[in-house]
């Protein structure tokens, strides 16, 4: 199977792209975007053109940093944008 990572940081994707390749000697392509914005699908949409997908690897995730209740969390408001877009818009 071919490969498709996306994650934030294109240093790390490069990387892990390069050891599948070395490893598996599969072709990958690789898609660097912030699952907290709102604004990456369309990115992601061009990244995957052309492309038959077959199976799907959902590991976007987020939670705050510290046990701590709800609603005492710091900037709540833009946590809680931030877990949507990432735990649930991902999806």
């Amino acid at each position: 199977m071919k490969v498709v990572l996306i994650s934030i940081s294109q240093d790390k994707l490069d990387q892990v792209s390069s050891e599948i390749k070395e490893k598996f000697k599969v072709e990958t392509r690789t898609i660097a975007v912030d699952f907290a914005s709102e604004d990456i699908y369309n990115k992601i949409e061009t990244g995957l053109a052309g492309l038959e997908i077959g199976v799907l690897v959902n590991n976007v995730g987020m939670a705050y940093e510290h046990p701590e209740h709800f609603l005492d969390i710091p900037d709540l408001d833009n946590v809680i944008k931030k877990m949507i877009n990432i735990n649930i818009l991902s999806v």
